[in-house]
């Protein structure tokens, strides 16, 4: 256990002086970390926080999907723990579990597909209770007034949030931008 202990410091050392562990020692710290009898919670966020920034500023950076879930289950603890996920975390934590397919009973963004349709498909598609009619009239009585007020004949609007999560029956708004 002590050489355990030992190796996991040497990657922790490793990971603060030169911010860059190669994937197998990457994938051995993960392991320690869960095993060791002193683990260092800093230096797992750290590391997360670390490869998180390496794909912000390299899009050709890919993590496998094997440690995307590893760090989603140290993220998934944290998240249920008294301090929580940052944002950054929260934002990671997110991807990780949609692009993974994973389970959590943490609520994350919807990141609904793109599509093109018209105010009567619209309404149809996504007007599919009492609650969501009350909302799209709003929003309609807002389209007739902006468009009187710019004396526009016609309107492009982008809209998006909780609204266009057909499994959320009761969104508070409806997020637009008019283009």
């Amino acid at each position: 256990m002590q050489v355990q202990q030992e190796r996991y410091d040497e990657l922790a050392i490793e990971l603060y002086t030169n911010e860059n562990l190669s994937e197998k020692d990457r994938m051995l710290f993960y392991k320690l970390h869960n095993e060791v009898e002193h683990p260092n919670r800093h230096a797992l966020y750290y590391l997360i926080f670390v490869q998180r920034d390496r794909k912000g500023n390299n899009d050709r950076y890919v993590l496998s999907d094997d440690e995307r879930k590893i760090i989603f289950d140290f993220l998934e603890k944290k998240r249920v723990s008294e301090s929580g996920l940052n944002r950054f975390e929260y934002n990671y934590w997110s991807f990780v579990k949609w692009k993974c397919k994973l389970k959590s009973e943490g609520s994350s963004p919807c990141l609904p597909e793109i599509l093109e349709i018209n105010l009567s498909d619209f309404k149809e598609e996504f007007c599919i209770n009492s609650h969501r009619l009350k909302l799209h009239e709003v929003f309609i009585k807002g389209l007739r007034r902006c468009m009187e007020l710019y004396l526009l004949n016609e309107v492009a609007v982008m809209v998006g949030g909780s609204f266009v999560d057909k499994e959320n029956g009761k969104p508070g708004d409806l997020d637009l931008i008019i283009i």
